[in-house]
């Protein structure tokens, strides 16, 4: 994973999925922060400069965008919104050759120096089904992060990032990237760190973000250590962490560890836990919710190779609301709730008191994420995919009751969808346009135990309809299905099951008599 710094005076942030880049703002506050990821595998995007106005008028400091998309990442260039943007893992080898590396450099690097952005690049890429880490001292004009940090003690290292470049997710997951591609690992950063040199921009250094999988979970975190089979990767990438004082990046999601993990009732993923169910750690220590488990989990295993004081940062952590069990509205707002009031008593953990910064898992539902590992990871978002919030959430830390700001300026598409006739005589040939529907859009909402789970089977071809309709820019060509679908300006969601309208992109057309629906 290739993860590149940029310090700057406007607190930017930028990321992805892939690479990293990654720029550092050394300040000297010692408050928490919490930003927010945004990715964008969706059929109808939210516009970049619409969500440049949802995290000013919601005060969201920091972003981690998925994606290094030039045309996007400049959108966030006269804010003050710190940025991370990725490279993803499919596009390393776009940078294999020097001059491929010089001009992608020079995009993604060079240019936002120019516009007054310093960059650290962290790099880290696959082989075969491990990483290699390469380790680089961070250095600039003499000036050593390692000596900021211990020169100012109160000095928050990655508080407040400006931009960061990411190679790679968990590159060491044993549950994600069991078929790694091996990306010439050597060669590549060779070719990237002679280019940096040359470009003068030597002060690159290299990090990554772990999940838990990297250590072997134990019931109590005083016995957790890193996986046998990536002890020396770790032991490696710790040594580089401490050396340029670059935090522990950590990616944790509580739903999955409680309940599929440890097999911890379900009330210890919440901090205002109501049961009785705690861990005891030793004759002192105990644990009333997973949060604080799970972090101390990673810190045992981190004093274990000899680094007692490294800092740790959540990279990622969220609460689904649909197609997981207990995945939900009511249990997502309870779960932020108690988390934010967590990071802003900047208590931290038994074993880690103190602040811990956070980027909270996500912006939006992506309708198009893979669902490899589940349907719940297309429905992390805080927001629905057309900008309305789910449920209440306060980003400013002060635990309001309310919802966060629309996005504005959102244009839906008109009024109306597509349904399934009600035609029975042929319920094969209406099961297999479903399947056709479903195999493009999505359906996870429909998944036993989803929002959508209890329809009908009548009633879930419709979505399955409408679904693939709306993801088609609601062509009446796309609600044909062999004469089964129809079009109907009437509302078919009931309950908690809403049949949804897509956003209009910019680019998209409709018809010259359709209405339309602009929030301002």
């Amino acid at each position: 994973m290739f993860l590149l710094k940029f310090l700057t005076s406007r607190k930017m942030r930028l990321i992805t999925m892939g690479i990293m880049i990654m720029v550092l703002f050394m300040t000297r506050s010692v408050n928490s922060f919490v930003g927010i990821t945004w990715g964008r595998q969706q059929s109808q995007q939210l516009v970049p400069s619409m969500v440049v106005d949802l995290l000013l008028q919601n005060k969201i400091p920091a972003l981690r965008l998925m994606t290094s998309a030039s045309d996007i990442v400049q959108i966030f260039s006269a804010t003050n919104i710190s940025i991370v943007i990725t490279l993803t893992n499919r596009n390393v080898n776009l940078i294999n050759r020097k001059d491929l590396a010089y001009a992608w450099i020079n995009d993604k690097v060079k240019l936002p120096i120019n516009k007054g952005v310093n960059i650290v690049l962290f790099v880290q890429v696959f082989k075969g089904s491990t990483t290699l880490n390469i380790v680089v001292e961070v250095e600039k004009n003499n000036f050593s992060q390692k000596a900021f940090l211990e020169q100012r003690p109160n000095t928050t290292c990655c508080s407040h990032v400006d931009k960061e470049l990411c190679i790679g997710a968990e590159p060491f997951s044993n549950t994600f990237l069991k078929d790694a591609t091996n990306y010439q690992v050597v060669n590549v950063i060779s070719i990237v760190r002679e280019a940096l040199d040359e470009m003068n921009l030597g002060y690159v250094s290299t990090t990554t973000a772990h999940g838990m999988d990297v250590i072997t979970i134990a019931k109590v975190p005083s016995k957790s250590d890193f996986r046998d089979d990536i002890k020396g990767l770790m032991l490696e990438s710790l040594k580089f962490f401490n050396r340029t004082g670059t935090p522990f990046l950590l990616n944790m999601f509580p739903i999955q560890m409680v309940r599929d993990v440890l097999n911890y009732p379900i009330e210890f993923t919440f901090f205002d836990n109501m049961s009785n169910f705690k861990i005891q750690d030793g004759n002192v220590t105990h644990y009333t919710n997973a949060v604080e488990l799970m972090i101390d989990s990673i810190v045992w295993a981190i004093r274990k190779a000899g680094y007692p004081d490294m800092k740790i940062m959540i990279g990622q952590i969220g609460w689904p609301t649909d197609g997981y069990p207990y995945a939900n509205l009511k249990n997502a707002e309870r779960f932020h709730k108690g988390l934010l009031k967590f990071i802003a008593s900047n208590k931290g953990t038994p074993l880690r008191p103190g602040p811990i910064d956070t980027y909270l898992h996500s912006l939006s539902d992506e309708t198009e994420f893979r669902t490899k590992f589940g349907a719940f990871q297309r429905h992390w978002g805080i927001y629905e995919a057309d900008g309305n919030p789910k449920y209440k959430i306060d980003f400013s830390l002060q635990d309001r009751d309310e919802y966060p700001t629309q996005a504005k300026g959102i244009v839906t598409m008109p009024k109306r969808w597509c349904m399934f006739d009600g035609d029975k005589s042929n319920m094969d040939l209406a099961k297999k346009n479903y399947n056709i529907a479903c195999e493009e859009a999505d359906c996870t909402k429909l998944e036993q135990g989803a929002s959508c789970g209890e329809l009908s089977d009548e009633s879930k071809i419709s979505y399955a309809f409408n679904a693939y309709f709306q993801k088609n820019k609601q062509s009446e060509e796309y609600c044909n299905f062999n004469g089964l679908g129809k079009i109907t300006t009437i509302n078919p969601s009931v309950e908690k099951c809403v049949f949804p309208i897509e956003i209009l992109s910019f680019q998209d057309q409709v018809a010259g008599n359709a209405m339309i629906s602009l929030k301002i």
